[in-house]
């Protein structure tokens, strides 16, 4: 029932939105009667409504006329919420959530959804698509009052992306944000109207937390949209791809560790899917699984040739030559190796120092594979029992360290020549090893 202490006017005008709101099947079998719908419920009299609107000389006025303005102000019979109300209601749900995203989204979801479902707006809205969806001041009415809820909306996600310290993946913004979300909230709204057991509570929640998942971007990278789903996408495409494919590489293993070094090349370790390495290789996904379980099998497989000559001339040179002849020769082959592998030399370095404490089996099965430390250890051994090197430090940190530093030394300048390197390391590390010789002819 419309407020006394309005006008006649405005009292006729929300008496209109009621009726309209109310969408019983009277309206829709007798359309809007004034008598019945507009005078009465503004409990004023079919007078009172003559006057207001009053007949024009040769037609046209009176209910014509009250329908167009009725139509022109219909939205302003909805739910009037400030930016502030929806921003306390945040606020509130922040805190009792503990700053949970996924819970402060699924609560305001359940707040937002009530809303809609009993905002008068919703039906209304309803009503201009369904009747007067060619009335300019309808159609106006509607925009206005979607641009007014989205301001609304868009200044709430704008601060919590402010708060989260994230961004919105291209294309979205802010205002596309809000108005994806309030569709999905009609939509749904509309859907349990007719078929309520459709729409569980919290599914407009799930949808809008899934919905973040994608769009949102913790890390501020001004990504797209695209790229969260890459993965789904390689394996969809590589899936079709390979189907038609009936050839087979003469040898898949080395076709697989041809294919992961050049991906990892192209897109960096972790930027690399395994269904991309399969497509790269030209084979199926499911093969790529059985003769390499995980990409650091790849790696591994990918250096073991190359580690097995490096351990095959060291174990020679130590047993026919001196330990610093033995540790210089090691450093230089090592460079050499570095750089002829450097791609799969700089994933085995992201296994090591990533995924250390994520997978660490994983990390223990490489190094055991590609010790390269190992390799100079019983060398290094031999020369402290022989007092050629120092004695107070153990063999295995002796030889970590000459590796490491070979390894920082060659990944940070690729274009440093590998004899260069071993010699750098040599004159900053190994000279301080040996004992009993004239370092300052070291190496001349």
């Amino acid at each position: 029932m419309p407020e006394r202490h309005l006008s006649a006017r405005q009292r006729f005008l929300q008496a209109g939105r009621e009726a309209l709101a109310a969408g019983d099947l009277n309206l829709l079998s007798d359309g809007l009667v004034i008598d019945r719908h507009v005078t009465q419920r503004a409990g004023l009299s079919k007078q009172t409504f003559s006057t207001t609107y009053p007949r024009r000389t040769g037609g046209g006025g009176g209910k014509d006329l009250y329908l167009n303005e009725l139509l022109r102000t219909l939205m302003q019979g909805g739910a009037q919420r400030a930016a502030e109300v929806v921003e306390d209601e945040v606020s509130r749900r922040t805190h009792a959530s503990g700053g949970d995203p996924r819970a402060t989204i699924r609560d305001m979801c359940r707040w937002n959804l009530e809303q809609v479902r009993t905002d008068p707006g919703t039906q209304l809205r309803l009503v201009v698509a369904a009747a007067a969806g060619n009335h300019a001041g309808a159609l106006e009415s509607v925009r206005d009052e979607y641009t007014r809820t989205t301001n609304i909306s868009a200044r709430v996600h704008a601060a919590a992306l402010e708060r989260w310290g994230a961004s919105l993946r291209q294309p979205f913004t802010v205002e596309l944000l809000a108005v994806t979300v309030a569709a999905l909230a009609e939509g749904l709204t509309l859907r349990a109207r007719f078929d309520p057991d459709s729409v569980p509570d919290d599914l407009f929640g799930h949808a809008v937390v899934a919905l973040f998942a994608s769009i949102v971007d913790p890390d501020q990278t001004h990504g797209h949209i695209d790229d969260t789903i890459t993965p789904l996408a390689d394996k969809a495409v590589g899936g079709f791809q390979l189907a038609g494919s009936t050839s087979l590489p003469d040898d898949p293993e080395s076709a697989i560790i041809t294919a992961a070094t050049t991906e990892f090349g192209e897109r960096g370790y972790f930027n690399t899917t395994r269904t991309r390495i399969a497509i790269s290789a030209n084979v199926a996904p499911a093969l790529l699984d059985t003769l390499f379980p995980t990409t650091p099998d790849i790696v591994v497989a990918g250096l073991t040739t190359a580690f097995q000559q490096l351990a095959k001339r060291t174990d020679s040179d130590t047993r026919y030559r001196q330990v610093d002849d033995v540790l210089r020769r090691f450093l230089t082959q090592l460079a050499e190796l570095i750089a002829a592998n450097r791609t799969l030399i700089e994933a085995m370095t992201m296994i090591i120092s990533v995924e250390r404490f994520q997978s660490p089996n994983t990390v223990t099965r490489v190094l055991t594979a590609l010790d390269f430390p190992g390799l100079i250890v019983d060398a290094i051994g031999s020369g402290q029992k022989e007092r050629a090197l120092v004695d107070d430090v153990p063999a295995a940190t002796i030889a970590a360290t000459l590796v490491n530093n070979i390894l920082i030394l060659s990944l940070r300048d690729p274009q440093a020549a590998p004899a260069d390197v071993a010699a750098t390391v040599e004159r900053l590390c190994l000279r301080g090893l040996l004992v009993g010789k004239d370092r300052t002819g070291l190496g001349e």
